[in-house]
């Protein structure tokens, strides 16, 4: 089916140069819908028989492209230099300019706040970008430059990070997330490398460039927005740095969340990247491993789903397991795997012999047991600088680990709850105290807006808070998300009807930290006294309490009372 495309064309000289020595920069777009299942919806598809095509309503949201220009009094003025609306999921605009320039790509009309993302266009030059537009609440859109990020200057800091991914012909990457994440800190200034870039997949092939002032390490992760693909892998970046990324030769029949199942290899000699990943991941007797491990995985999700055949055909009588004494566990593998990283990462970081390198290291993660040990040795040798931004908060961060871990073991039925006073959104100091002088049972729920299993409660919590609210019985949320306006948004869309504080510290948080909070939902029953009488309480569990509580205090008192009629009436 053809499409049209919405274009428009502006001039915008840059500085005072003839209309002659203008040449057009173009941006095209592209609006991609997914369903609430994270799959994408092909718009294109006529027959909307599917309850959710149906309920479906496609949006047209509108573009701007504004660079920030001085005034001739030296202060700053936004300008628009084009703008459009997509039709039919497409956009082209246009704009001729005389040199490279700062640009904003504002999409707006799909949420309260437009999104944006900036990047450096040069005249003749053409830009692609996606907006991905969820149909669940659950998940923010997202607006990301198709391919590459280049910049547009050269410097010395420049590191380049490029990958190719179309050798996976068994999983579909046409709707694929690339994701750029620094794991040491706090940045110097000047560098690009912050909390999460993103770009979107081209044909499998993507490129990254950013600055960095000193060799940091980051997350590169491959995904698709149902997570059918998520490929992983760390890097060490550093001035003049060029990393390729690969997939492993069996990459997709991995796990997530065990092992990398895609490989970074530095293109320049003596790199800080070879010294600290390539002297283990490019070994020969890793990858042995990895390929062992890959093999074992897909043996393993092979049996698990001829079990599963077996298990629903009627009559089958059960087959004997052949290949239990020959198929060694994935998960054993995985360990002798992180063995292998850990034999090479773990003395680099107690030798200090470079203690850069020994940084490094310690981020890309050593054993949990001498963590803390290794962290102080770091402090005692580095600048004091890169110890504020990079040591001393992930030191912090393992001990408080290590207090929430036997907080989890302590902190159980028939100890007193830790006290605690925080915030709610009106920005009112609640003191947990406070409600326990005025309930006789206070449930303490830890959520955050982005945990499913904790908003699956939430329709029975509010049954049970109606039903017994009156009798004494109130909740306290308690939310450890990072972000103020995350947790507000979600609060009102559930219609939260009970006390909502946050400690907007991740999972770190002091309060989470102080109850052993270790997954979320975690949940706490108080008496009036703040004695816990029970811990990771589900809806249902909570209901039996309740009823066992205040329903069978009103038997009670009615019996009483029966009791006591009936001896007057004898009387």
């Amino acid at each position: 089916m053809k499409r049209l495309i919405a274009s428009a064309t502006i001039v915008f000289l840059a500085t005072n140069g003839y209309v002659d020595e203008l040449e057009p920069f173009t941006i095209t777009g592209e609006l991609i819908n997914i369903g609430s299942d994270l799959k994408v919806i092909d718009r294109s598809e006529a027959d909307q028989t599917t309850e959710e095509k149906s309920a479906v309503v496609f949006q047209t949201p509108s573009v701007v492209i504004s660079h920030t220009d001085a005034k001739n009094d030296g202060t700053l003025k936004n300008v628009e230099i084009a703008s459009g609306s997509f039709e039919n999921g497409r956009i082209t605009l246009e704009a001729l300019i005389d040199q490279p320039i700062d640009v904003l790509v504002s999409v707006v009309g799909l949420g309260d706040r437009p999104l944006t993302l900036k990047t450096n266009p040069t005249p003749g030059e053409s830009l692609s970008f996606v907006v991905l537009d969820y149909a669940s609440e659950r998940y923010n859109d997202e607006l990301l430059l198709v391919g590459n990020s280049e910049l547009s200057v050269e410097s010395k800091a420049k590191f380049t990070i490029s990958g190719d991914l179309s050798s996976i012909t068994d999983k579909d990457l046409s709707v694929a997330i690339v994701e750029v994440r620094s794991k040491s800190g706090k940045a110097l200034e000047g560098s690009t490398v912050a909390t999460s870039n993103s770009i979107f997949l081209d044909n499998g092939t993507f490129l990254f460039e950013g600055i960095v002032k000193e060799p940091v390490v980051v997350y590169v992760s491959v995904r698709t927005p149902d997570y059918t693909y998520w490929g992983v892998v760390d890097a060490v970046v550093e001035p003049g740095a060029r990393i390729k990324i690969s997939p492993s030769t069996t990459s997709s029949s991995f796990h997530q969340n065990r092992a990398s199942d895609l490989m970074a290899i530095s293109e320049t000699n003596g790199s800080m990247h070879t010294k600290v990943i390539e002297s283990w991941q490019n070994s020969d007797k890793y990858l042995a491993k990895l390929d062992e491990y890959a093999t074992t995985i897909k043996s393993e999700q092979q049996k698990a789903a001829t079990e599963s055949e077996e298990e629903t055909a009627e009559g089958q009588e059960e087959t004997s397991d052949t290949t239990e004494d020959t198929i060694p566990d994935s998960y054993d593998i995985f360990q002798e795997m992180e063995t292998i990283k850990n034999s090479v990462l773990s003395p680099t970081v107690m030798s200090m012999k470079d203690p850069m390198v020994a940084l490094l290291a310690m981020e890309i993660g050593v054993p949990e047991s001498r963590q803390l040990e290794m962290w102080d040795k770091l402090a005692n040798v580095l600048d004091e600088d890169i110890v504020a931004r990079r040591v001393l908060p992930r030191r912090n961060a393992r001990a408080k680990q290590i207090e929430l871990a036997g907080n989890a073991s302590s902190i159980v039925e028939g100890q007193i709850a830790p006290e605690f006073t925080l915030a709610n959104l009106e920005g009112e100091e609640v003191a947990l105290s406070d409600v326990l002088a005025e309930n006789e049972f206070v449930l303490v729920d830890f959520w955050a807006s982005w945990c499913g299993p904790c908003i699956v409660t939430i329709p029975k919590l509010k049954e049970l808070h109606s039903e017994y609210k009156d009798d004494g019985f109130e909740i306290v949320f308690v939310s450890i998300d990072e972000e103020f306006d995350d947790w507000k948004g979600e609060s009102e869309r559930q219609e939260l009807p009970w006390v909502n504080v946050g400690d907007l510290n991740g999972w770190l948080a002091q309060t989470a930290v102080d109850y052993g909070v270790q997954w979320i939902p975690t949940e706490f029953a108080l008496d009036s006294e703040g004695k816990i009488f029970d811990r990771e309480v589900s809806p249902e569990e909570l209901e039996s309490l309740l009823a066992d509580r205040f329903r069978s205090e009103e038997q009670t008192e009615e019996t009483d009372k029966s009791s006591t009629d009936g001896d007057v009436n004898s009387q």
